[in-house]
C-alpha cells in the first residue's frame, strides 16, 4: 500500500478537465472550507448540531496531526519522481527521492525510506487527514441530519475525496485506509456519545441550560488544552485555541438559553453571511493589534488570538441575532 504503481497508472490521464475536477473535490478538504462550512452549520441550519460538528471536525484534525508526527511517514512524490504533484507546488528545495517506495503492495516503506525524511520539517502523509475529516465530518452530516439526498451526496463525498488524493500524488493508498481508520473510529466514538438516537434527542432539547462547570461541561472547555502538549508544532494550536474559543462561547450563551433554528431561508444566510463577517474582522483587527505591541509570531499570542476570534464571533453574533430579533431564545423543554 506504500507502492506508486497506482499514482503513475492514474496519471496517465492528466487532462486538464480532470485535474481541474479532482482539486475542486480535494478543496472540499482544506480548513477553509470546513471553517466556512462550520459556521454555516451553527448560524444557519442549526445551532447545537453545528457544536457537535465543530467538535467531531477540530478533535478528528487533532488525532489526526498527532499521528501524522508520530509516523513521519513521506508522500508518493517525495520518494518518486515519476508521481507528478498536481495539488499546488512542491518545495523546490526539497531533497526529492527516486524509486524509493515499496516495491510490493503490502510491503513497508524501506528503512532507509523512512530514515531519510525522518524528523524533517515535511508534510507528512500518514494518515490522510483530508480522508479522516472527510468520513467524521460527512458522517456526522448523515447521522445529525439524516436526509436521504444528504446521504448519497456525503457518502459520494467520503469516497471522491480521498480518492482525489491519491490521483493528485499526494497520498499512498495506506495513507488513505489510516484516515479511514482515524475517521470511524472518531465518528464512532462521537456516535457513543452524542449522535445516537437516545443520546441526541437528550442533546437537542430546547430548555434553558443553567451554566455550571460539571463534569460534561468541564470536559468540554478544558479537554481542548491537551492538544498544547501533544502538537508539535504550534501552527496546529488553532484547534484547542478554536474547540476552547467556541465551547467557551457556547456554554456562555447557554445560561440564557440558546438561539432556535427559526427565520427564512434569506434570514438564516444573513445571520451565516453576519457571522463570517464578524469572525473575519475579529481575526484581523486581534491580529493588527498583536502586531502594533510587538507579539507577532509569538505561540501564545497565536493562541489567544484565535480563542478571542471564536469567543468573540459565536458570542457577539447570537447576542446581535436576539438583539435584532433574528432569533430567539430556546426556554421550553421540548425537542
Amino acid at each position: 500500500m506504500f507502492q506508486t504503481d497506482l499514482h503513475i497508472w492514474l496519471q496517465q490521464w492528466d487532462s486538464e478537465w480532470i485535474i481541474q475536477f479532482f482539486k475542486m473535490i480535494t478543496a472540499l478538504g482544506y480548513v477553509e472550507f470546513f471553517m466556512i462550512s462550520l459556521i454555516v452549520v451553527i448560524f444557519g441550519i442549526h445551532f447545537r448540531k453545528g457544536f457537535v460538528l465543530l467538535l467531531i471536525v477540530m478533535w478528528t484534525a487533532a488525532v489526526t496531526l498527532v499521528l501524522k508526527d508520530t509516523f513521519d511517514l513521506p508522500r508518493p512524490y517525495m520518494v518518486d519522481r515519476e508521481v507528478m504533484i498536481l495539488d499546488g507546488e512542491v518545495d523546490t528545495d526539497m531533497a526529492l527521492l527516486d524509486e524509493a517506495a515499496a516495491s510490493r503492495f503490502f510491503e513497508f516503506l524501506p528503512q532507509e525510506t523512512i530514515s531519510y525524511f525522518d524528523n524533517q520539517p515535511i508534510p507528512y502523509g500518514f494518515p490522510s487527514g483530508h480522508t479522516s475529516i472527510a468520513v467524521a465530518f460527512w458522517g456526522a452530516l448523515i447521522l445529525l441530519f439524516r436526509r436521504r439526498w444528504l446521504s448519497i451526496l456525503c457518502v459520494s463525498l467520503i469516497f471522491l475525496i480521498p480518492f482525489s488524493r491519491i490521483y493528485l500524488g499526494v497520498h499512498f493508498i495506506a495513507d488513505v485506509v489510516g484516515g479511514y481508520f482515524v475517521g470511524v473510529i472518531m465518528l464512532f466514538a462521537f456516535y457513543r456519545l452524542v449522535l445516537r438516537s437516545e443520546a441526541m434527542t437528550e442533546y437537542l432539547k430546547t430548555h434553558k441550560h443553567e451554566f455550571a462547570f460539571d463534569f460534561k461541561n468541564s470536559l468540554i472547555l478544558f479537554a481542548p488544552f491537551v492538544w498544547l502538549f501533544l502538537l508539535n508544532d504550534v501552527k496546529y494550536w488553532i484547534i484547542p485555541a478554536v474547540l476552547f474559543g467556541f465551547g467557551l462561547g457556547f456554554l456562555l450563551i447557554s445560561q440564557k438559553g440558546l438561539p432556535n433554528e427559526t427565520g427564512t431561508i434569506f434570514n438564516r444566510m444573513v445571520k451565516v453571511v453576519f457571522a463570517l463577517g464578524i469572525f473575519g474582522g475579529c481575526n484581523i483587527l486581534i491580529e493588527q493589534l498583536f502586531v502594533s505591541i510587538g507579539l507577532e509570531n509569538i505561540a501564545i499570542a497565536e493562541f489567544v488570538l484565535y480563542v478571542l476570534t471564536s469567543l468573540i464571533t459565536i458570542w457577539l453574533s447570537t447576542f446581535l441575532y436576539f438583539k435584532f430579533g433574528w432569533a430567539e431564545r430556546s426556554r421550553l423543554s421540548e425537542v
